[in-house]
């Protein structure tokens, strides 16, 4: 839906997210959710290597493991949310 009101002063229509129902075949649900499980798994990695050889001390250096931490928990709400799909029951590590 597209609505007529700016934002910030910006003339581009603003889109409205709505949502919506579409037919997947389940073995397009199995790659993404495996995907999503690397994802997770290469966040995880480099988060270490970053706190290993960075640390946190600077404010750069704790944004961008914050923005690391943000993305390895979307990975695994993803994960959960494909398991949920396919009627998989989440292991333990994707709880986490």
């Amino acid at each position: 839906m597209i609505s007529d009101v700016p934002q910030n002063g910006d003339l581009h229509p603003m889109l409205e997210l709505q949502r919506t129902f579409i037919t997947v075949d389940e073995e397009t649900i199995r790659r993404a959710l495996l995907i999503a499980e690397h994802c997770a798994e290469f966040a995880t990695e480099v988060l270490q290597l970053h706190d290993d050889r960075l640390g946190r001390t600077l404010q750069r250096h704790r944004d961008e493991a914050v923005r690391l931490e943000q993305h390895i928990k979307q990975a695994k709400a993803v994960q959960a949310e494909l398991r949920g799909v396919l009627g998989w029951t989440p292991t333990p590590e994707s709880s986490q």
